[in-house]
């Protein structure tokens, strides 16, 4: 039997808007928050969230409500996240 490579790969999951915008606002929020020198759990006491929810949310594994985005983008000093 050969391996599967390139196309013969089937994907079984497809990926929503909202997943890619998730993804995409993690990696931003991260990016402003490392430029800003400050640590996953220093941005996690300042909010009095768990560095586990911090870090899924940066990694794109949870949703970024309206009052989540502006609640981290103002603890890092930032304007917003777009």
């Amino acid at each position: 039997m050969k391996p599967l490579v390139g196309a013969d790969i089937l994907c079984t999951h497809t990926v929503s808007f909202e997943e890619v915008d998730n993804v995409e606002t993690g990696m931003r929020a991260r990016r402003l928050r490392t430029e800003r020198h400050l640590s996953l759990r220093e941005v996690a006491r300042r909010l009095n969230w768990s560095a586990a929810y911090v870090s899924d949310l940066e990694r794109g594994r949870r949703g970024w409500k309206p009052e989540t985005t502006q609640k981290y983008a103002r603890v890092i000093g930032a304007n917003t996240l777009n």
